[in-house]
């Protein structure tokens, strides 16, 4: 068989939704993977939501290790699929923070020079979230 093929089928196995017991997430998280029609759907958008909850924690860390050394709760999310795959639903998890945003600012321009999205991590003390629908847009950065 193909060495692709293989790599395909084992990616079927990677669903990480339909493993969930959906009675144990938080509603907030329940009701956005209701928005999702597909399991796919549903894996990119816990992926998303996950990663931009993260920010929304920024003084959460914990030390590990004989040095002390802080570890932050800061996840990063890069979603890679064929176009009209579903992926856009992660555009959902930027409307969550949008509202987080109105009273705790921490969203950062994806579409900005390099100066710009320094001077804006820098505005909000070292933290924030960058969300964008094209990788493109943010590989300057």
């Amino acid at each position: 068989m193909n060495k692709n093929l293989n790599w395909m089928e084992e990616q079927e196995d990677l669903r990480i939704v339909e493993n969930l017991d959906m009675q144990k997430l938080p509603e907030s998280l329940q009701q956005m993977l209701s928005l999702a029609s597909t399991p796919e759907e549903q894996d990119i958008i816990l992926m998303a939501t996950l990663a931009a909850a993260s920010a929304c924690v920024p003084n959460l860390y914990f030390t590990y290790g004989p040095t002390g050394k802080k570890y932050y709760a800061n996840l990063q999310c890069f979603i890679l699929a064929a176009a009209a795959s579903g992926k856009g639903i992660a555009n959902q998890a930027l409307e969550m923070t949008r509202v987080i945003d109105e009273q705790y600012p921490m969203l950062i321009a994806g579409d900005s020079t390099l100066s710009a999205f320094y001077k804006a991590l820098e505005a909000q003390n070292g933290c924030g979230y960058l969300h964008e629908s094209e990788g493109s847009v943010i590989t300057d950065i």
